[in-house]
């Protein structure tokens, strides 16, 4: 039961609810999707593989801040951690889009894993604390599921002026712009309120220890951690490798913003949808079903027939139907001053599974070939989703299935 608010705390909330919108879409307003591997590898040297060696130090530098950035965020607030986030970002992105030598590309990619670091678990956790004080909490996987989509919908078309803004100026245009479009979201999370707690919150070292032994003593939660750092994992290899493949087709380079676009698309019909995906297939079959469709679609990847690129872009309905019912499944159990940083171990999993996977695949690439390296990843990944499943499945709190919403 939510703890009883004031009037002016209610309505506060419900405007949270009316600008969350705007900032979940202008925080990354990201124009370059469709070119920025090309740009790595064109204009600035890189071959593929090293690109995978750069997200690998992407994760290595997020691992350090994850778990601290979800301690500050249940600490000294979700609106505090979520505001340095869109700021970090922003310097980020233009740091990227100028840097011509690998150390300034390198520490742009370190500057925004430390971004992503402060912002991952704690917007999840406002949206769901704000939800909470309105006595809404049922609303929450259908309201982040319609935040993913209009946010990934919002990529989705500025990945096509990227493309055009490619085309006509240069391939680094669109990532410098894309730093400057994302100012105007400061604006838009200062105007937010942080929801009202309803205890003292505790100390930065016990919030941490909190939540780490939460999750240490419930195999359900860490078996679920584990499930969405393996099922979740292809969408970043096909994020990476897109762009590569799409090129191998033989495929104009402006006709890369079509392409992209069209994945994005997906992705946003998948999170649009993804609360009623949970509703009709219950918890345990959306798993298993969204787990396996995941690592399965990198073997599209791997075919290089142009006519698989439907089944190689499937990560993104995937991931973003998994994001939805797992962040839902760990808010319900973490206690509301330990939930951001619940979240960010979520998160925090992923990245230490994504190093491995990105050097194996560097390796493998440079060594073998990018089709090699999907079909390598695509087998490793099944079979680690294969086994968390059942483990989890056989836990014995699987029950809990997505709860219906009006909204």
């Amino acid at each position: 039961m939510a703890a009883s608010i004031s009037e002016g705390q209610r309505d506060a909330m419900e405007r949270n609810l009316r600008i969350l919108p705007w900032w979940w879409v202008m925080r990354q307003l990201w124009l370059g999707e469709a070119i920025w591997v090309i740009y790595l590898v064109r204009e600035r040297g890189l071959t593929i593989g090293e690109v995978f060696v750069f997200t690998a130090v992407l994760q290595a530098v997020a691992i350090a801040g994850e778990v601290p950035a979800g301690m500050f965020a249940d600490r000294y607030g979700r609106r505090t951690s979520m505001a340095l986030s869109t700021a970090l970002s922003a310097v980020a992105v233009v740091a990227f889009g100028l840097g011509t030598t690998v150390p300034v590309l390198i520490g742009s990619f370190a500057l925004f894993a430390v971004a992503d670091a402060f912002m991952s678990g704690a917007d999840n956790a406002f949206l769901f604390d704000t939800l909470q004080r309105l006595e809404r909490g049922a609303e929450f996987a259908r309201r982040l599921g319609r935040l993913n989509a209009v946010q990934t919908a919002g990529i989705a078309l500025a990945t096509i002026a990227g493309a055009a803004l490619a085309h006509r100026t240069s391939l680094s245009a669109p990532i410098v712009a894309s730093g400057i479009v994302t100012l105007p979201a400061l604006a838009l999370v200062l105007m937010l309120t942080e929801p009202p707690h309803r205890s003292e919150r505790a100390s930065f070292v016990n919030t941490g220890g909190g939540a780490v032994r939460r999750i240490a003593r419930a195999r359900p939660m860490w078996l679920m951690i584990l499930l969405m750092a393996f099922g979740g994992l292809p969408i970043e290899v096909m994020a990476i490798s897109l762009q590569p493949v799409i090129v191998d087709y033989g495929v104009p380079l402006w006709t890369l913003g079509v392409f992209i676009a069209a994945q994005l698309a997906l992705s946003s019909a998948g999170a649009w949808s993804a609360s009623s995906i949970g509703q009709l297939l219950g918890l345990r079959r959306t798993l298993a079903t969204m787990g396996m469709l995941s690592t399965v679609a990198l073997f599209g990847g791997a075919s290089g027939l142009i006519w698989l690129f439907p089944l190689f872009i499937m990560p993104s309905v995937a991931w973003q139907v998994m994001n939805v019912h797992v962040t839902d499944f760990l808010s319900r159990r973490a206690r509301t001053g330990e939930r951001a940083t619940v979240l960010s171990i979520n998160v925090l999993t992923w990245r230490v599974v994504a190093i491995p996977v990105s050097l194996l695949l560097a390796a493998t690439v440079d060594r073998s070939g990018l089709s090699a390296g999907l079909a390598t990843a695509g087998a490793v990944l099944l079979v680690a989703v294969v086994v968390t499943y059942v483990a989890w499945a056989r836990s014995g709190d699987t029950g809990m299935e997505p709860r219906a919403s009006g909204v």
